[in-house]
Parts: C-alpha cells; structure tokens; sequence
C-alpha cells in the first residue's frame, strides 16, 4: 500500500499500491471520519521508513491532500529512488508547495542517511514557495532506534509555529 512502484519479483498486490492507498484515504476514509466526527481541515500525513516514502508521494503527487507531512527514515531507495523522479516532475509544473514537512533520517541507516542528505539538498536549491520544511539527523540511530524520535520531533516540528 505504501509504495509507489511495483518490484518485479513481489506477487501482483504485493507492492505498488500507493496510488490506490491515496484514493482510498481520499475517498473513502477520509470522508467517513468527516462525516462521523467533528474535525477540522487541517490534516497530518505521519510515516516512518516506507510510510515516509508514502507520506512523500503524496506530497510530490497531491500535495494539498495533507497540510503537514512528517517523513522518518523514508526508503527512499524505493524503485530505483523514483521518490526523486517524483520531485523533479513535481518541481518542473510547480513552484508553491504549500505545506509543512519534517524529514529525518539517522547517521547509521544506509544507504537512507545518504538519500535524505540527498533529498535535503535538492529543497535547499528548489526554494518551494510556501514549503515550511525541517530535517534533522539522529546521530547514532539505525532504522531500528530512531522511529520514535523521529516521530516525535517530527510532530512537534510540523506544529511548531517556529520554521
């Protein structure tokens, strides 16, 4: 459900579902729980490792589906780093994308410390206009300890009204 192309050697439904995960939360999720509770308009996409690569295809994809996005630890090295192929299509009809984002990653986590640093690079040099974004780098956390602290600061970095 959480990625965006399908890998040769998985069954059929095994990978590549993002874009039918997008469309369920749209249509169908989404609208369940506006229309059973009180909530407000403001949403918060929240992923860690191939959640984060979910969280940023939508971002890349259909921006304006969430108003926050928090992305820990994204596999980025998902097809052949397609996530980079998403931005640069992305960068090439856009220059606003108005949102809020939280990118992370830990020194120990390869090769996904390189292609945040990567991905971190690329948003300096694009200048977005309306993207307020942060990253940060957990020094000394793997994929494994760096989850909950990413997740945390991220949520806090998305709300802070400080970027």
């Amino acid at each position: 459900d959480f990625t965006p192309t399908k890998r040769p050697q998985d069954p059929p439904e095994a990978s590549g579902g993002a874009d039918k995960f997008l469309r369920f939360l749209q249509e169908e999720l989404m609208p369940y729980i506006a229309s059973t509770y009180r909530i407000s308009q403001d949403k918060t996409l929240v992923g860690f490792s191939h959640g984060a690569l979910f969280a940023l295809y939508v971002l890349f994809h259909q921006p304006d589906s969430f108003n926050r996005y928090v992305a820990g630890s994204p596999s980025l090295w998902w097809g052949n780093k397609v996530t980079f192929e998403h931005e640069q299509r992305y960068a090439a009809e856009h220059r606003e994308l108005p949102a809020k984002l939280f990118l992370s990653a830990g020194t120990l986590e390869e090769p996904g410390f390189a292609n945040v640093q990567e991905l971190v690079k690329i948003l300096e040099k694009r200048e977005y206009i309306g993207l307020q974004w942060q990253s940060y780098i957990f020094e000394g956390e793997n994929h494994g300890t760096v989850a909950s602290a990413a997740l945390c600061r991220g949520i806090v970095s998305v709300f802070s009204t400080k970027h």
